[in-house]
């Protein structure tokens, strides 16, 4: 069933001093196995809430909870035992819904991104059908004219529970692969290579850009160049996406998240002064800590993706692929894939680049950056064939864009948080 390697042993040591060497999917899976089953929403929002593959998220709600309950049993013995006034208690009481109220909004803010906008976002929704062996996990969906080739060895995580298993390519761990057991003929086979996996590759913390992206693909296509096809290749830089439908959803959730958070903080922060009757230079004074605690989280946020764009050209992924008549073929270190054109329910085409979004939410998308192409011919071809076949973004109203010079390398933007598919 499984190779000779026991995943429960001491690592292995390698022959370089000090380094240890992790042993390979191919020594935990020796055999082919095939799955089929109908994937559904309900599979992913589970991947995410009843396995440890979030765990970070899940770990920093339970001690928001414990907090919170501490506090509010401590208002409760306040209110019961030491308060003179029914002002007092007032204020007690005030201060306890607020926090509950304020927790809540900031759980609530993080369960819809992580337990719904993700997982409904996810690409494979239906009948899918593939296998799983040492080297590669392969998926199709007939239904939505995807097919995918992932290598194994690109594995960044995995989690699993007594229903499903979760395997995640991307550390950024925002797009990845939910197989319940029982699509496979046998379950118990399945749960034993997600246990396997999971010692090698556990759940770790989200890291964003992914490192490996960025070298250049090598492998060779397992799908056939149709006609006429127009490649494209090199890499994705971030300042592609600025200004597109793509880059502003992925700045309104991040805006909402801070905002929350902003007005939570606040209200706390206020209600701290009017519960122990702090003078107003007191609440200017948390006001204001509070305020300078937001600008530092942006500050270093910016510092990094500064630095980030030093180390890296502001490259986001290297890929290579082409476009034709039967859809966008595409390649990254991680593995390949084929989307057909029904694959994709609008597109979006700015000066830069071109976005295909396989959903009806702009939080996902193909990304192809005009620099990829060799020529402007290539270029010019490509957007037409994107507009021949999907249909435009409802916010532009002929689907075409302006085409113009790619932006100079001195040009630089944001880079966008939202999920990407190469």
């Amino acid at each position: 069933m499984t190779g000779e390697y026991n995943p429960y042993q001491a690592p292995l040591e390698s022959a370089i001093e000090g380094e240890v060497a992790r042993p390979r999917p191919s020594q935990l899976i020796s055999e082919r196995y095939e799955f089929e089953g109908e994937l559904t929403r309900r599979h992913y929002r589970d991947a995410m809430r009843r396995t440890k593959f979030r765990g970070d998220v899940w770990s920093s709600h339970r001690t928001l909870t414990v907090i919170c309950t501490l506090a509010v049993l401590g208002c409760l013995w306040w209110v019961f035992a030491n308060a003179n006034s029914t002002g007092e208690q007032v204020r007690v009481l005030a201060f306890m819904c607020t926090l509950i109220l304020a927790a809540g909004a900031v759980m609530l803010r993080n369960r819809w991104i992580i337990g719904s906008l993700i997982p409904d976002n996810q690409l494979l929704i239906g009948s899918i059908r593939g296998w799983l062996d040492g080297e590669t996990l392969c998926l199709h969906s007939k239904s939505r004219g995807i097919t995918s080739y992932s290598e194994m060895n690109s594995l960044y995580s995995t989690a699993y529970n007594n229903e499903l298993m979760v395997l995640n390519f991307g550390s950024e761990s925002v797009m990845w692969t939910t197989l319940p057991f029982d699509f496979f003929p046998d379950p118990m086979a399945a749960q034993t290579i997600a246990e396997d996996l999971y010692q090698l590759y556990p759940p770790k913390t989200p890291v964003a850009p992914d490192e490996r992206r960025r070298e250049q693909p090598t492998d060779a296509f397992r799908f056939e160049r149709g006609p006429n096809a127009i490649g494209f290749d090199g890499p994705l830089r971030h300042e592609v996406t600025k200004g597109s439908y793509f880059d502003r959803r992925s700045r309104r959730i991040v805006r909402g998240t801070l905002s929350i958070l902003s007005i939570s903080g606040l209200a706390v922060a206020l209600s701290i002064c009017s519960l122990f009757g702090f003078d107003l230079l007191i609440g200017l004074w948390i006001l204001g800590t509070f305020v300078m605690l937001v600008v530092f989280a942006r500050l270093k946020r910016w510092l990094s993706a500064r630095r980030t764009k030093e180390d890296t050209g502001n490259v986001m992924w290297n890929s290579r692929g082409w476009f034709d008549e039967m859809g966008y073929h595409s390649m990254t270190t991680a593995g390949q894939s084929q989307l057909l054109w029904q694959a994709f329910d609008h597109h979006e085409i700015t000066d830069q680049m071109i976005v295909l979004y396989p959903n009806a939410s702009d939080f996902c998308g193909c990304l192809i950056g005009r620099e990829q192409f060799a020529t402007e011919a290539d270029w010019q071809g490509a957007c037409q064939l994107v507009r021949d076949h999907t249909p435009a973004h409802p916010g532009v109203a002929d689907g075409a864009g302006s085409i113009k010079d790619p932006p100079s390398p001195a040009q630089s933007g944001k880079s966008s948080s939202a999920a990407a598919s190469a």
